[in-house]
């Protein structure tokens, strides 16, 4: 009897070791599909998928991915195109999506291409510019390959922080009668730690110096010397303006003394300025018929 028991006991606990394989060894989920959302041009939107590592997209029976959920099909030649995407996992708890419904696009005659975009040169303030496009329906900005998106004439990169910048235009067109533009010629810029001084005397009596800065590292504080013609020129504290690049929190210090403006400021959090961005403002009022200008020295603290 009692090895009877033992038998038993034995039977019982090789099926619950099985059952508990079974339950760890479930299949993976199935990642959701992807839902085509609209065209803007020759480019492709489709919904974002949760726990997606990238997307694959089948146009015409060529295949390509994008770590995005928009893609440009203008890379397929083609007067109608077919177009599918699904989602793909790189986690052994997901397994990839199935592909969306197709979403089919005609070009039903020859579209005329949209003039190229004329960028501004410089960038300024770490705004990209360029000259409106005659019958465009918008603009992508391409930074290092990832597409931004405006109705604007310009864009604001200020948030993007890279060691360098690959960056390019295109206008975008209605896909009815306009096709999209070829891109503008490539901007390229690569972050150093610098300054530019410019000078504004358009308004009477009032000489405009703004300093912009940029650095390739992270700044924690700066430090200007300015030396100014006294004799010629004036400026009192509230004519000096400290742009909002710096935070509130920062503490700053601002002597004048004997034509020189000493300007230190610097904060426990860092700020990233990659793209020559307006630092400081001075408005100094003229008393004479000349005056000069000049930065005497500088320092950017970003560790380096």
């Amino acid at each position: 009897m009692r090895r009877i028991k033992l038998i038993t006991l034995l039977l019982i606990g090789l099926l619950t070791f099985g059952l508990t394989a079974c339950n760890e060894t479930s299949s993976p989920d199935k990642l959701a599909t992807p839902t085509i959302l609209n065209r803007n041009g020759n480019t492709i939107n489709w919904s974002i998928v949760e726990n997606a590592s990238k997307y694959l997209i089948d146009i015409n029976g060529e295949s390509f991915e994008s770590t995005t959920t928009s893609f440009d099909f203008s890379v397929v030649e083609a007067s109608v195109y077919n177009i599918k995407v699904k989602a793909l996992s790189n986690s052994k708890l997901f397994e990839d999506s199935a592909f969306s419904s197709v979403y089919t696009y005609e070009i039903l005659q020859e579209l005329v291409q949209l003039d190229v975009p004329v960028v501004k040169s410089p960038i300024e303030n770490g705004i990209i510019a360029w000259e409106k496009v005659l019958n465009a329906t918008g603009y992508q900005i391409s930074v290092n390959d990832v597409i931004y998106d405006t109705n604007e004439t310009s864009y604001d990169l200020r948030s993007i922080v890279l060691d360098n910048y690959e960056i390019k235009v295109k206008a975008i067109g209605d896909g009815v009668i306009y096709s999209d533009s070829e891109y503008s010629e490539l901007i390229e810029v690569t972050p150093s730690n610098m300054y530019t001084i410019s000078i504004d005397d358009s308004v009477t009596d009032i000489i405009t110096t703004n300093i912009s800065v940029s650095s390739d590292k992270a700044i924690y504080g700066f430090t200007f010397d300015i030396s100014y013609d006294s004799t010629n020129l004036t400026i009192i504290d509230e004519d000096i303006n400290i742009e909002s690049v710096v935070p509130e929190d920062w503490i700053y210090d601002i002597y004048i003394q004997n034509g020189h403006v000493m300007v230190s400021m610097t904060g426990l959090e860092p700020i990233d300025l990659r793209l020559n961005q307006l630092l400081l403002t001075l408005d100094f009022q003229l008393v004479g018929p000349t005056y000069s200008v000049k930065v005497e020295s500088y320092f950017i603290d970003n560790n380096s």
